[in-house]
């Protein structure tokens, strides 16, 4: 079992206080206040979720702002520009994402002119995926916020401790991949 080299926070945030306590300092403490009362460490899935919220919402103003996009928009626009001629089923399985959703935000990328549809040589059915220079430029942009965010949200890890997580994230996601597609099989 992995154990944490966090120093634990053993605060309780009192949101009844005259000081208000906003959504992210209230997350960020609980999510230190480990071990728990009983012992246990908090779940990496909690951990892992309240890193994705204070991330998002200190990033999705910053992105509104300068390109008028949502984060799941520009996922699919890096993913497109990581992947020219990528189809929406490929970015789909990428983003593990509801298919009702991808097609409304690839509707919204295509109507303000970021994204074009280009017909499969081999299968007029099949629609593949590229940006266009309007979603380059919007690419470019959101890449220099989000690598700078990156680099401010994390400024306490090494470049050595950034590789390993990135490492050990894969490594993860690898086996939990592994997980499901056993119990799928079994089914």
């Amino acid at each position: 079992m992995p154990t944490s080299t966090i120093a634990h926070n053993t605060h309780t945030p009192n949101l009844d206080s005259d000081s208000e306590m906003s959504l992210y300092h209230y997350l960020a403490a609980a999510a230190l206040d480990i071990p728990t009362p009983t012992g246990n460490h908090a779940y990496l899935t909690y951990k892992l979720d309240v890193i994705k919220i204070l991330v998002l919402n200190a990033a999705e103003p910053l992105y509104r702002k300068a390109c008028g996009l949502r984060v799941k928009e520009i996922r699919l626009l890096r993913l497109i520009h990581d992947y020219p001629n990528i189809t929406s089923s490929e970015l789909k399985v990428k983003l593990v994402l509801d298919k009702t959703l991808l097609s409304k935000y690839l509707a919204g990328l295509k109507q303000r002119g970021m994204i074009e549809k280009i017909p499969d040589k081999q299968d007029n059915r099949i629609q593949q995926l590229r940006l266009t220079a309007a979603g380059e430029q919007a690419w470019q942009t959101c890449e220099t916020i989000g690598r700078g965010l990156e680099a401010k949200f994390f400024h306490q890890m090494s470049g050595q401790e950034w590789d390993q997580l990135h490492r050990l994230l894969d490594k993860a996601l690898n086996s939990l991949t592994d997980w499901h597609s056993q119990a799928t099989s079994d089914d």
